[in-house]
Parts: structure tokens; C-alpha cells; sequence
């Protein structure tokens, strides 16, 4: 009878969760998390911390060392740490921003001096950055199973990671493309820029050559200006064969 009644006091609706409390939020707010997590009215018993951090990893790519602590009667203490995007891949369709250590990120909120970048999608991806497996009590799939189980395409995969090298490359050329020019990438021809003159150049994701590939398109430009061309693009991938476009 006591333990029954010890059950019943500890079900009752004092020791059901109300709020979250949370700790390192810039962008993101409480009620974001809030909202996803779906944690109110669930007794603090029920809950455990691990299947919690999973979901949050999962639903919110943004964050990153999540620790949870739930303590009676009905506290849900919660801390992360936001990463700060470096770089806007902005597409037809969305923008997504990516981090130092090359982690999609959802574009959620504000922030100022990212490098920006116009593509047609995303390059290959590697494995998500975020996903932790976790099972609910009762062996339902959760937020973080679902993520870790879809596929890294040239879709908007958030929570993956981009290749370093090409992403060292992107801040790279953003220092290096004429004044006025805004970065460009397309999956089939690489990094490039959007030339103030009205065409389009690619050097591929190879900078190694960066200066000599820059040299070989001001020479490019040099001979189709004399000749009187306009090109739509200009590509120094391969610096053995180079090629332009004019539609």
C-alpha cells in the first residue's frame, strides 16, 4: 500500500514537467526547444536524459554539447553550445549556413560577416555530425533514429558535414576573387565566382594552382575581349583545358 501510494504522488501533477530550463541558447530560444521536445505534461520519472540529448542533437543540429539533468519534482535542465556558422551556401530553394568544422546547420535566426556563396546544391556529404541512436522506453523510434537512417545526397542534409578541404577552399577563394565578385559553386563544375562583367568562372575544387588558374583567366578574358566575345563562363579547372561558353 505504501509503495502504491509513494506511485501515485510521484505520478501526480506536481512532478509532470511544465518548462525547460536552458543554458547557451544565442540563436535558437527555449520555446524552440520546447516545442520540438514535447517534454510538458510528461512525469520526471519518465524521462531519461540520454533519449532527451539524442533528440535534441537530432532536431537541432545547431547544437552541440548537449548535456541534460532532470531532478524532482519536475526539472529538465538543459545545455548546449550554438555553433557559429562561417559560411551562407545559399540555393534556389534555401539557404543553409555551415560551421569551422563543416556542419550544415539549419539558417535560423541572425548572423552577420558570413562569407556567402550562390550554388545550384550541395556537394557530397559525409556522416551526420549530431546523431546519437537512442530508443524511447517503449522502443519507438526517436528524432535521432530517423536522421541518422536518411541518406547524405546532394540534398540538404542537416547535421552533415561538408569536406574540410572543400570548405577551406571556399574561405580561401572568398579572399582571392576580384572586387565586386561573389563565390559560386555548381556540383558538376566546382568553386568559381560571378564576375561583376556578367559571366560565370570556375576553377573546380582544386586550389592548389589558384594563382596560376587566376593568371590563365585574366589571360582568357584578355583574348575574347580583343576579339569582341562575351562569354557566360569561363572555366580554368584544368589548366591543361581551359574552355568558355557564350550560351
Amino acid at each position: 500500500v505504501m509503495l502504491i501510494g509513494i506511485f501515485m504522488m510521484l505520478s501526480g501533477s506536481m512532478f509532470e514537467v511544465s518548462g525547460l530550463s536552458m543554458v547557451g541558447l544565442q540563436r535558437l530560444s527555449a520555446t524552440d526547444v520546447e516545442t520540438a521536445l514535447k517534454l510538458n505534461g510528461t512525469a520526471a520519472l519518465d524521462i531519461h536524459p540520454d533519449e532527451v540529448k539524442a533528440q535534441v542533437s537530432a532536431l537541432f543540429p545547431e547544437l552541440t554539447d548537449v548535456n541534460v539533468r532532470v531532478g524532482l519534482p519536475a526539472k529538465v535542465e538543459i545545455s548546449v553550445r550554438e555553433r557559429q556558422p562561417i559560411v551562407a551556401w545559399q540555393m534556389p530553394e534555401q539557404t543553409v549556413w555551415v560551421d569551422a568544422e563543416g556542419v550544415i546547420i539549419p539558417a535560423r535566426g541572425e548572423v552577420g560577416g558570413l562569407v556567402t556563396l550562390q550554388a545550384d546544391g550541395l556537394p557530397e556529404l559525409v556522416a551526420q555530425a549530431n546523431a546519437e541512436t537512442a530508443s524511447t522506453a517503449d522502443g519507438e523510434t526517436t528524432a535521432a533514429d530517423l536522421l541518422a537512417t536518411m541518406t547524405t545526397t546532394k540534398t540538404t542534409v542537416a547535421g552533415s558535414r561538408m569536406d574540410l578541404n572543400l570548405l577551406a577552399a571556399a574561405l580561401k577563394l572568398s579572399t582571392q576573387v576580384p572586387e565586386g565578385a561573389s563565390l559560386a559553386y555548381t556540383t558538376n563544375d566546382g568553386l568559381g565566382w560571378a564576375d561583376a562583367r556578367g559571366w560565370r568562372v570556375y576553377i573546380g575544387n582544386d586550389l592548389n594552382n589558384l594563382e596560376t588558374k587566376l593568371s590563365e583567366y585574366e589571360a582568357i578574358v584578355a583574348q575574347l575581349t580583343e576579339r569582341g566575345i562575351t562569354p557566360v563562363m569561363i572555366s580554368v579547372e584544368h589548366l591543361s583545358a581551359p574552355f568558355f561558353r557564350t550560351e
